[in-house]
């Protein structure tokens, strides 16, 4: 049996075996068969599904009392053994359980592409995550620009180079020549003369 609420049909109440209750057709769904809440929805697929209403609006806005410090979670999931898996904590960390058996805040890749040395710059990105473009500034040196700017310079950028002929080893003094919005790296072969480079990755950690 299921119980219906809404503003034109009134209410109807179930006995205590009901197996869903519905408040405005698919506002709230309560799936007493299932064990399961839908927000939003009329077919929970999970404990608890949310679907937002509005391409403008989220889903779920989770808030922390005014002053709450920053180590304060905001969204904690725990496990059948009751361990932490997961933190989002106020200051905007996320935490989370990587394997090693102990919650730790994690460290995002702020930017990443991997390109072709060898083509033109406006073909040279086969794929990229916050990269925006390559600036090709000749021979075996290039631009990398970001679409977001980092917060600062101090980020750690790690650059893998080869080709299916040489061995690249990256200039490291040239991978210096950095900022909020770019970074620079050359390549070279062995001899040490710059050399273009079929297959190049570059990841930006912050």
């Amino acid at each position: 049996m299921a119980v219906t609420i809404n503003g034109t049909t009134g209410i109807v109440t179930p006995d205590i075996t009901s197996d869903s209750a519905t408040i405005d057709s698919t506002t709230l769904v309560v799936d007493e068969t299932n064990n399961r809440v839908g927000i939003g929805t009329s077919s929970p697929d999970g404990t608890l599904h949310i679907v937002g209403q509005s391409t403008s609006l989220p889903a779920l806005i989770a808030k922390n009392a005014s002053g709450a410090n920053a180590d304060t979670p905001i969204f904690e999931a725990i496990n059948g053994g009751g361990n932490t898996r997961l933190i989002i904590r106020n200051d905007g960390d996320l935490q989370f359980n990587s394997g090693y058996g102990s919650v730790a805040t994690a460290y995002g890749c702020r930017a990443w592409v991997n390109f072709d040395g060898t083509q033109t710059a406006a073909n040279m990105i086969r794929e990229s995550g916050n990269v925006s473009s390559i600036t090709d500034n000749g021979t075996g040196s290039y631009t990398v620009n970001f679409t977001t700017a980092m917060p600062d310079a101090n980020y750690v950028c790690n650059v893998n180079a080869s080709s299916q002929t040489d061995t690249i080893n990256l200039n490291p003094a040239s991978g210096v020549n950095r900022s909020t919005t770019t970074v620079r790296i050359d390549s070279e072969v062995s001899g040490g003369s710059q050399y273009d480079a079929g297959l190049i990755d570059v990841v930006v950690f912050r």
